[in-house]
């Protein structure tokens, strides 16, 4: 199941979001999660200016028959590497079962990013076995979207696993 969620949320974004302006991407990226949301009859809380960011995220899906999380997405960090980099690592502490992040950047920062990440999962110690990342990238010189993600293979430190992120 979590491979078709994460396949929609990859062809949604690819198909509805493309705006070269960052307020129009960061409504068309909400939309997107909105619409598979309502899809999947999930309960959603996103960061607007009504109701600011909870518990730092920029978005979340909720399954209230089961209560669980599925999915804690960080984005429209359309800014700087560091930016980008502070609210990747709000995402390993946050239990749900995927952990999407969004952000756009030249390529050569972009692939330094992602070697980052890895490097940042590695150091986590409280991974949850089965929790998905996936990261979106926008080519911010090309326009074109990448998508990359990895599977936390078990619970606790990633210790004999090599953090990869690996291109869908």
């Amino acid at each position: 199941m979590i491979d078709t969620i994460v396949q929609h949320i990859v062809d949604g974004i690819r198909a509805g979001v493309n705006s070269e302006k960052q307020p129009e991407r960061t409504r068309q990226l909400t939309d997107v999660l909105k619409k598979l949301a309502d899809d999947m009859r999930l309960l959603q809380y996103d960061k607007s200016p009504n109701n600011g960011e909870w518990m730092g995220i920029d978005y979340w899906w909720w399954a209230k028959k089961d209560e669980r999380a599925w999915l804690a997405a960080e984005s429209q960090q359309w800014t700087n590497e560091a930016a980008i980099l502070e609210d990747f690592e709000k995402l390993p502490s946050l239990k749900s079962d995927i952990k999407l992040m969004v952000f756009d950047a030249p390529k050569l920062e972009a692939e330094s990013l992602i070697r980052k990440f890895e490097k940042y999962l590695s150091a986590f110690s409280q991974h949850i076995q089965g929790e998905r990342y996936l990261v979106a990238w926008l080519d911010r010189d090309g326009g074109q979207w990448s998508f990359y993600e990895f599977n936390i293979p078990n619970s606790g430190k990633l210790t004999s696993t090599i953090v990869q992120f690996v291109s869908r």
